[in-house]
């Protein structure tokens, strides 16, 4: 990617934090069809939204907004700024990204001490005995 390189690579740090950060914590809260939900969501409709192929101003108009605030459509166009356009107009998809990073974390951390509440299982502790045991 043309541009410079910590530009480009603080880009895509953010975008792989936020999408991940949103399924996991999706996930987290809602366990498997959380997982689903963010898949349909994010990858399904957001890749077709997103505006990635092209510029988002060449999908519908309500499509093409719609898309640019989810994580791949704001993904993209920060990459594009920030290796194509020296960051100018990096500050929409920037705060959309970190609020879907913020966003999933936090719902992980819901979903952790959600988990943490449950009973937990007694395990009995079994003492190994001193006895050598032959090998067959």
């Amino acid at each position: 990617m043309p541009g410079d390189y910590l530009a480009v690579a603080g880009a895509l740090g953010l975008f792989a934090l936020g999408m991940s950060a949103a399924v996991a914590g999706l996930a987290a809260l809602f366990s498997e069809p959380g997982r689903v939900l963010g898949a349909l969501t994010f990858f399904l409709a957001g890749n077709a939204i997103s505006g990635l192929s092209a510029a988002p101003e060449l999908l519908p108009q309500q499509w093409g907004a719609v898309g640019q605030w989810l994580p791949i459509g704001a993904g993209g166009s920060l990459l594009r700024s920030a290796s194509y356009f020296d960051g100018c107009g990096a500050s929409f998809p920037a705060a959309v990204l970190t609020a879907y990073a913020i966003g999933g974390l936090v719902l992980v951390l819901i979903g952790r001490k959600r988990l943490g509440t449950a009973p937990a299982e007694v395990v009995e502790e079994t003492v190994a005995s001193p006895e050598l045991v032959p090998a067959r």
